[in-house]
C-alpha cells in the first residue's frame, strides 16, 4: 500500500512538472536598446504547457516596487487571448504570446512542453518622459485560468535611460481632412499640434514618408503611425487609422454582345444590384432609345443604328462610385438575298440540326471566310477558303450571327436560330 502511494507521489509530480497550470520562470531573455525603444526576447520553461493562454509580460517603472497584476480589464482582455493578438500593451504592461504554430483559443492553444519562444515585446520610448530614468523587468504570465499564482518570478530588474533631454518632451497629432474614403483614393495625413518641435525626423509606418505630409492610398483600412523626434532627441508616435469604404462591383450582362439593328439588349447589373445609384451612359450617344430609364439596375435598350457601342455602368453608394464598360457591336444583319449572280445565301434559317447550306458567286469560291458567333460575340466556329456549300453547326443551339467575308472584307452577316 505504502508502495502505491508512493508511486501516485511520484507520478503527480512528473505530471506537474510536464503540465504547469501558471506561469513559470523564462528563460533565454536577452534584450536591445535602440533609439525608439526595447525590444525584449525570452521563452518559456519545458513545463511550460498545457492551459494558456502564456504571455510573456513586461512592466515599466520609475522604481523595482512593481503592481502585484495589470488591472481586471488587462487581465481579461489577455485571458481571452487579446482579440487574436500576439502583443499587447496598455502601459505599464507589455505583453507578447507564446510563438507556437497555430497558438489559439480555438485550438485550445497548444504547444510542445519544450524550450518555445515568445514573440518580442518591445517597448517605445514614446510612451516615456525624455531623460527619465526608468526600470523593466520580465516574466511569464498565464491567462484564462485559476491556477494560483498565474504568474511566474520577476526577471532582475534593468535600469535605463530615455533618450533626449528632460523637459522637451515631444508631442503631436495626426490628422486628415477626412479618416474614411473610398479604396483606392489618396488622401493626406499630417502631423500638427506640434508641442517641443520642431521634428527633426519622420518616419511613417508602411513607409509611406518621412515628412511632416505623406499621401496614402489605401484599399482596406489601414492605421498609419508616426514615429519622430525632435532636437533635443525626444521621440513620440502617433497613429491615425483610415478606414476605407467596400468596393463596388459594377459589373454588368451581357458583356461584348453581337446584335443587329433593332434588337433590343436587357443588362443587368450583377455585382451591387442592391445598392441606391445606377447611372448607364453610351458612346457614342445617339442611334438607340433606352425603353425605361438609364438610372434603373436594368436598362432595356433599342440599337436602332449600325456601329460599335461603349456601354458604361456606374454604380454609386456613400459617395464612392466604380464604373464598368462593355463594348456592343450592331451589325445591319443581311437577309437571304435574290438569286443573282452577286447572290450569297446561308439558309435554312431556323434550322433543325445545324445543317446550313451556302450559295456565293463562283469567283468566291476557295476564297470564302465562314465565322460563327454567339451573343456575348464569343467566336464559336471559324472555316476558311471554303469551296463547298454547307456548313455543319449541329453542336450548336439557339441563336448566332454568322460573318461571311473574302479577303477581310465582309460581304454578309445574318442572325441564325439553330432548333
Amino acid at each position: 500500500m505504502r508502495l502505491f502511494l508512493l508511486t501516485l507521489v511520484i507520478l503527480s509530480f512528473f505530471n506537474f512538472k510536464l503540465k504547469a497550470c501558471h506561469g513559470l520562470a523564462l528563460v533565454n531573455v536577452s534584450y536591445t536598446i535602440s533609439s525608439t525603444g526595447i525590444t525584449i526576447s525570452g521563452a518559456s520553461d519545458p513545463a511550460t504547457c498545457g492551459c494558456g493562454p502564456y504571455w510573456m509580460q513586461a512592466i515599466v517603472s520609475t522604481d523595482t516596487l512593481y503592481p502585484v497584476a495589470p488591472s481586471t480589464l488587462v487581465q481579461s482582455y489577455i485571458s481571452s487571448g487579446a482579440g487574436g493578438a500576439v502583443v499587447y500593451n496598455s502601459f505599464p504592461w507589455y505583453h507578447s504570446l507564446l510563438n507556437v504554430p497555430n497558438y489559439t483559443s480555438a485550438s485550445v492553444w497548444p504547444d510542445e512542453c519544450t524550450v518555445e519562444p515568445y514573440h518580442d515585446v518591445f517597448i517605445p520610448f514614446s510612451d516615456l518622459t525624455c531623460g527619465g530614468v526608468y526600470y523593466f523587468s520580465v516574466r511569464e504570465w498565464l491567462g484564462g485560468s485559476a491556477g494560483m499564482p498565474p504568474a511566474g518570478p520577476w526577471t532582475a530588474p534593468v535600469s535605463f535611460t530615455v533618450p533626449g533631454n528632460p523637459g522637451q518632451d515631444l508631442s503631436f497629432s495626426l490628422n486628415t481632412v477626412q479618416d474614411t474614403i473610398c479604396s483606392y483614393d489618396t488622401i493626406s495625413i499630417s502631423a500638427v499640434n506640434i508641442v517641443n518641435g520642431p521634428i527633426t525626423n519622420y518616419n511613417w509606418s508602411d513607409g509611406a514618408g518621412t515628412t511632416s505630409t505623406v499621401n496614402v492610398s489605401p484599399n482596406i483600412t489601414t492605421s498609419y503611425i508616426l514615429t519622430a523626434s525632435n532636437g533635443g532627441g525626444c521621440v513620440f508616435a502617433d497613429t491615425l487609422t483610415i478606414h476605407v469604404l467596400p468596393i463596388l462591383n459594377p459589373n454588368f450582362i451581357p458583356s461584348n454582345p453581337i446584335i443587329c439593328t433593332g434588337d433590343n439588349i436587357i443588362f443587368s447589373a450583377v455585382g451591387s444590384p442592391s445598392l441606391s445609384s445606377h447611372y448607364w451612359s453610351f458612346n457614342p450617344n445617339s442611334g438607340f432609345t433606352v425603353n425605361n430609364s438609364t438610372v434603373t439596375p436594368t436598362p432595356d435598350v433599342n440599337f436602332n443604328s449600325a456601329g460599335n457601342y461603349a456601354v458604361t455602368h456606374t454604380i454609386s453608394s456613400m459617395g464612392c462610385s466604380y464604373t464598368a464598360t462593355t463594348n456592343v457591336i450592331v451589325n445591319v444583319c443581311t437577309s437571304i438575298k435574290e438569286e443573282s449572280d452577286e447572290a450569297i445565301a446561308f439558309f435554312p434559317n431556323p434550322s433543325s440540326g445545324g445543317i446550313f447550306n451556302i450559295t456565293y458567286p463562283k469567283h468566291f469560291e476557295g476564297n470564302i471566310d465562314v465565322e460563327v458567333y454567339d451573343l456575348m460575340g464569343k467566336t464559336v466556329f471559324v472555316k476558311q477558303n471554303i469551296s463547298d456549300h454547307k456548313i455543319q453547326l449541329n453542336e450548336l443551339l439557339g441563336v448566332y450571327f454568322v460573318k461571311i467575308t473574302s479577303n477581310k472584307q465582309m460581304l454578309y452577316f445574318i442572325k441564325i436560330v439553330i432548333e
